[in-house]
């Protein structure tokens, strides 16, 4: 139904709001459709020539997007041309409400037209503008300009060198020519941490549950991958509940609480290792043991290793951002209620003297009438020479 479409559609909407519907993979905030097609293309188009400069039949492209936008976490491409899938991807890229690079494209085209830096320092100056973005928007442009520059270098069999994807993507992005150029002969030294990994839908099969023992004697790196493969698992049963009828939603929910347990658990033994990697990373050293569970490090897979503890470091720097925004929002709370309070006795002082005023008045209204009757009262009384008559005076009783 109509709902459902709303909950489920990724093109034509938000960035940031594709990458909430996506079944994220491996914890990278890129839309599924996105990974998909470039992890097509970086197998079957790269030596497609015109790949992305000649279209796709139109409605088997938009085949592709309605896939997409029903809710399907993985389509299958085996059945499609380079010509049909690159034309997924830039419809998606067309679609989308806003230039990705928006929150900055002004200041690196300044950047790129002054004279008045040295290459080096143009260079430092736009890869800062573009890690400020919200991480969606880096990811996307990244893995974009990633995977393009992978296709450029094929241009001799592809024929889509530099200028001929300049002409393509500067209007399907909203860049100018000349961003786009220096993004793309740039893209090694502004993306260095980008790695295309393949988008692999966990299952029940490679996505098992631990125990508590064998959780803990897991090193940082083991403990990370396993936590990107539960939260794999745990989106990908999440969107299924979306279609699923009550007998089958119980099922799915009786699966879901153990790896939510698990994910919880693993979170909570990353936490303070990340916590020591970043305190050892702000004195410049790397503790290796954590890496390793100790010993010597390997040479053949540190780097590798290496690079999957950002994730870690990444996950305790979400923590802390995620406290930080829980202490703002009680922060604010309680401004506005002292701000309230303040308002309230500044209102009161200033009637303060008014009626201060008037209840001075009252009070002497009070005790002039008290007064005037207390005088009333002394002027009714009998003098003592009245009294004496009185009482020299016989009284008679009048006769029944």
């Amino acid at each position: 139904g109509s709902s459902q479409v709303c909950l489920t559609t990724v093109f034509g909407v938000p960035l940031a709001v594709a990458v909430q519907r996506s079944v994220l993979n491996h914890g990278i905030e890129v839309p599924t459709v996105v990974r998909q097609c470039i992890d097509y293309l970086e197998e079957n188009g790269l030596d497609h020539e015109g790949v992305f400069r000649l279209s796709g039949v139109k409605s088997k492209v938009e085949a592709i997007k309605a896939l997409y936008d029903r809710g399907d976490d993985f389509v299958d491409f085996s059945e499609s041309e380079p010509n049909i899938v690159s034309g997924a991807l830039k419809l998606f890229l067309r679609e989308l409400p806003e230039c990705v690079l928006a929150p900055c494209v002004d200041q690196i085209e300044e950047l790129l037209t002054g004279r008045s830096l040295s290459e080096s320092e143009r260079l430092s100056s736009v890869r800062d503008l573009i890690h400020a973005l919200p991480r969606c928007n880096y990811l996307l442009i990244g893995w974009l300009i990633t995977h393009l520059s992978h296709v450029a270098a094929n241009s001799s069999i592809n024929k889509m060198s530099f200028s001929n994807l300049i002409i393509v993507f500067s209007p399907t992005l909203q860049l100018g020519q000349t961003l786009l150029n220096y993004f793309l002969h740039n893209a090694a030294a502004l993306f260095s941490d980008i790695d295309l990994k393949r988008y692999v839908i966990s299952t029940v099969k490679d996505t098992r549950l631990w125990s508590s023992e064998e959780l803990e004697k897991m090193d940082a790196a083991e403990l990370t991958w396993e936590l990107l493969q539960t939260e794999d698992f745990l989106s990908h049963l999440n969107k299924e509940l979306l279609s699923c009828n009550e007998e089958e939603k119980e099922a799915k929910l009786e699966l879901i609480w153990p790896y939510q347990r698990q994910e919880t658990q693993i979170k909570r033994l990353l936490r303070p290792r990340a916590k020591r990697l970043l305190s050892n990373a702000s004195v410049g050293k790397r503790n290796d043991s954590l890496l390793w569970g100790g010993g010597e490090p390997s040479p053949d897979n540190e780097q590798d290793d290496w690079g999957s503890l950002q994730g870690v470091i990444l996950l305790a720097l979400l923590a802390e951002v995620k406290e930080l925004e829980d202490m703002e929002i009680d922060l604010r709370q309680q401004i506005a209620q002292e701000k309230e309070w303040a308002e309230m006795v500044q209102t009161q002082i200033a009637q303060l003297p008014s009626q201060v005023y008037e209840e001075d008045s009252k009070e002497d209204a009070e005790t002039l009438s008290d007064l005037v009757g207390q005088n009333e009262q002394w002027e009714a009384c009998p003098s003592p020479r009245q009294l004496t008559s009185l009482h020299a005076t016989p009284q008679h009783t009048p006769a029944a």
